[in-house]
């Protein structure tokens, strides 16, 4: 339920930015998006939008999102999460290796980048 009402949130947002965003709020207001609740909910997320803390914050996080060298397959649990949950022991080298490889390969597509298949072998 939390990962929806991120995903809403998050299409909200893109919408607001289309008409408007924090370049001009007033108008991103006035045309809330059809399947929103109230009126006051439309302004209380664009205020959020719009406040300088919530746009510092927004732009640490695509400059921390653009170091990544990257991503995995693990969404919300940690790797040693999976890595417990696979049975491997906790100091067990082999397990952790086999646990990476899990967490950054698919049987359909394969690895995710060819820096992960060259860390792999």
């Amino acid at each position: 339920m939390a990962r929806s009402w991120r995903n809403y949130r998050a299409e909200l947002h893109k919408y607001f930015k289309e008409f408007g965003g924090p370049e001009d709020p007033i108008k991103a207001k006035t045309k809330p998006p059809s399947d929103i609740r109230s009126k006051e909910d439309w302004e209380y997320l664009c205020d959020m939008w719009c406040e300088p803390k919530y746009m510092e914050m927004a732009k640490k996080k695509v400059v921390a999102h653009g170091k990544r060298k990257m991503e995995t397959r693990n969404g919300s649990k940690s790797t040693i999460r999976y890595h417990v949950e696979l049975g491997h022991d906790v100091d067990s080298s082999s397990g952790h290796i086999e646990t990476w490889r899990l967490t950054h390969w698919d049987e359909e597509k394969g690895w995710d980048s060819t820096d992960m298949a060259a860390k792999y072998k």
